[in-house]
């Protein structure tokens, strides 16, 4: 799926795999299956997919009514833990990070963020993500302890605490 603009409002109704910063995303449920009959490789819903419950990108269910009595919190639960900082990136209230792009999907998805909001925090995260990985190393690298425990700070400086009161923060306000 291609966007035009941020601006763009699209629907991810049908939509089972999109590309967003950089990163791909797929369905919960859905798994690339060759069809004979098409010739061709395409998206096919698993067996235990609940059509409608949980073929969200996450596999959360997006309404709390839904939910299982013991099961994960659902996307409307997790969206009243999140923030919007500057009226641009979502935040977590507990961490002030911003939530991986499966979370941010779903969020757009059932209503609650908009587009400008999803690109901007997908492309933030990414960012952040490659600031940490370049400064850390990777696996092989010969970096010291103490440049790897340094990034790890560093991380968390790119972290911004919720306070609605000193900062323009916002908290998305969904009542559960």
């Amino acid at each position: 799926m291609k966007f035009k603009s941020q601006k763009d409002s699209f629907s991810l109704a049908g939509e089972n795999h999109v590309r967003i910063s950089g990163r791909s995303y797929t369905r919960n449920g859905y798994f690339l299956k060759y069809d004979s009959l098409k010739d061709e490789v395409v998206y096919k819903p698993a067996q235990w997919l609940k059509k409608g419950l949980t073929d969200t990108w996450t596999g959360y269910v997006m309404r709390t009514a839904d939910k299982e009595p013991f099961g994960s919190k659902s996307i409307q639960e997790n969206v009243a833990g999140a923030f919007v900082d500057n009226g641009l990136y979502i935040r977590w209230i507990s961490n002030g990070a911003i939530p991986f792009g499966d979370m941010l999907l779903d969020m757009y998805e059932g209503g609650y963020i908009t587009l400008e909001q999803l690109m901007a925090s997908c492309d933030k995260r990414e960012l952040e993500t490659h600031n940490f990985w370049a400064e850390f190393g990777g696996p092989a690298s010969k970096e010291s302890d103490d440049v790897r425990a340094q990034a790890i700070n560093n991380s968390f400086d790119t972290r911004v605490p919720f306070d609605p009161v000193n900062n323009n923060h916002e908290h998305i306000g969904v009542t559960i």
